[in-house]
């Protein structure tokens, strides 16, 4: 079953503390802000979500790359994900301005890419497609 952004109910969403960059990603997903919204901002881990949310005290918006071993640790989550178009968001990866171009940076780069893509494929298969 597939959920809409604007179907969270603030008062139930759970989000790492202020400041976090995935706290205001998953603000701006739900199209939020944190003033006057009741949502619940002050975990210090995603881990600590989990276990919150696996308990039944709300909800929070997981990286799909996360999905897997916070499952494996809070056995009671139940993962739903987003309607097409599904939110994303994008990593990088980025070295100092000395760092020689190209070489072993590129190649961690590359290795980086390939992993995230194969764990993004695999989460799909497990999870189910959006």
């Amino acid at each position: 079953m597939v959920m809409h952004p604007a179907d969270i109910d603030a008062s139930h969403l759970m989000l790492l503390e202020e400041g976090h960059c995935l706290s205001d990603q998953a603000l701006e997903v739900c199209g939020m802000d944190r003033s006057g919204s009741g949502i619940n901002m002050g975990a210090s881990s995603l881990g600590t979500l989990s276990r919150l949310v696996a308990e039944g005290f709300g909800l929070t918006l997981m990286p799909e790359l996360a999905a897997r071993a916070e499952m494996a640790a809070a056995p009671g989550l139940r993962l739903r994900r987003f309607c097409a178009p599904e939110p994303f968001r994008t990593i990088g990866i980025v070295c100092r301005q000395s760092t020689p171009v190209g070489g072993w940076f590129d190649d961690l780069a590359a290795v980086l890419r390939d992993v995230g893509q194969g764990i993004t494929a695999r989460s799909r298969t497990d999870f189910g497609p959006g």
